[in-house]
């Protein structure tokens, strides 16, 4: 699932809460309140260390408590991820949209997430534990006897147990399937490039921009929004991190497919269009830097399609550039390659203009489809 999208679900009831919404990647809760969102960043700063993952705005805590502050959360009430839904619908009996019948209380001790999923949620990665901060956090700040946080955390790709009877029976699965813990979006796409050399990245261009690297430490810096996940047992890491810049802001500004392939012909990638965009869809900016407020730029604008093309691309390059920069500035090692995975992949003079711009052999992906990417992940390790 994409990083930090989550919902609350009620375990009693045996469903999403769903007057509460679904929080997206992107959900900024000072967009959502100011006033409330301005606590809740109080509140987690307060106690956070300095480097963690949940000291943005944007971050799965930060959505966690505002949800607390706007109405209250009950003893069987937890927060799940977009993959954890799925899992734990394959798990538990009377789980998500697949039962029938009366509801049949879940047991909430039983839910199932990742470490990739529950880094923005505050799980050390380190300890593989929640950590004391923010169960004090929980406790004493917001006044929770109880846990609204998934309790099992497993490395992604272990298997989490078989699927369940019920549903095996409804989708036609084998009983004995396995169910594997999953990860997120950018870093399937990573596992499914074949990338696996230290320095080696991948650059996901879809809607949005995430890049990860294969480091022998992790780095942190929430005020750059860059965080390290854990690969495996063995201190493998991906460091990176994930821009609000991306190409939605092609469909936002009117290009169309066939458009976008005629423009890219007219484009000499060795060339620099001497602009300066930050292609933002709207202000606030997650990666390489992390900003609620950052404002977007898409000026001074050409009147030629093409040109104003160029300049959109060029300035997503430039995030990404300076993405890699600032993991190498905190210490990861340094990039050796990058690879492209989502949809700016497939655009070639795109590929030749960020080769130029980030100063590295750039290629696209052997393979682009995270659903491969969970695959090869389950591969892995059953």
């Amino acid at each position: 699932g994409t990083s930090s999208t989550a919902i609350i679900y009620d375990s009693m009831g045996c469903k999403v809460q769903e007057d509460r919404g679904t929080r997206m990647y992107n959900f900024n809760i000072m967009d959502s309140d100011a006033q409330l969102g301005k606590k809740v960043m109080d509140i987690i700063k307060s106690r956070c260390p300095a480097d963690s993952a949940t000291a943005s705005t944007s971050s799965t805590l930060a959505k966690l408590l505002l949800w607390h502050l706007q109405k209250p959360l009950e003893s069987n009430d937890i927060l799940i991820h977009q993959a954890d839904f799925i899992s734990n619908t394959l798990l538990i009996d009377g789980f998500g949209y697949l039962q029938s019948g009366a509801p049949i209380p879940i047991d909430k001790s039983k839910i199932v997430s990742d470490w990739h999923n529950a880094l923005k949620l505050g799980y050390d990665v380190h300890e593989l534990k929640y950590p004391t901060w923010l169960l004090n956090l929980l406790r004493d700040d917001l006044g929770m006897e109880f846990s609204p946080l998934p309790q099992v955390v497993l490395q992604p790709g272990v298997s989490a147990g078989k699927v369940c009877e019920s549903v095996a029976a409804k989708l036609g699965l084998d009983p004995q399937c396995q169910v594997v813990a999953g990860t997120t979006d950018s870093i399937a796409a990573f596992v499914a490039s074949g990338a696996q050399q230290l320095g080696q990245a991948v650059s996901s261009l879809g809607s949005t921009l995430a890049i990860k690297a294969l480091s022998s430490r992790p780095v942190q810096d929430s005020s750059r929004g860059i965080y390290s996940h854990r690969l495996s047992r063995d201190d493998l890491w991906l460091v990176g991190g994930a821009s609000n810049v991306g190409c939605a802001i092609l469909r936002q500004e009117g290009f169309s497919n066939e458009e976008l392939v005629q423009c890219s012909a007219k484009i000499d990638p060795s060339t620099d269009s001497g602009t300066q965009f930050y292609p933002l869809l709207r202000p606030g900016e997650r990666f390489p830097v992390s900003d609620p407020f950052k404002q977007p730029v898409l000026t001074p604008r050409p009147e030629d399609r093409s040109q104003y093309l160029h300049c959109i691309l060029e300035g997503i390059a430039r995030v990404e550039a300076a993405g890699y920069a600032a993991l190498e500035d905190l210490g990861a090692t340094p990039i050796t390659e990058v690879f492209t995975a989502g949809g700016g992949s497939k655009n070639d003079m795109w590929t030749a203009m960020r080769a130029r711009i980030l100063q590295r052999n750039t290629s696209r992906a052997a393979n682009v489809d995270a659903a491969f990417g969970c695959a090869r992940l389950g591969v892995w390790y059953l």
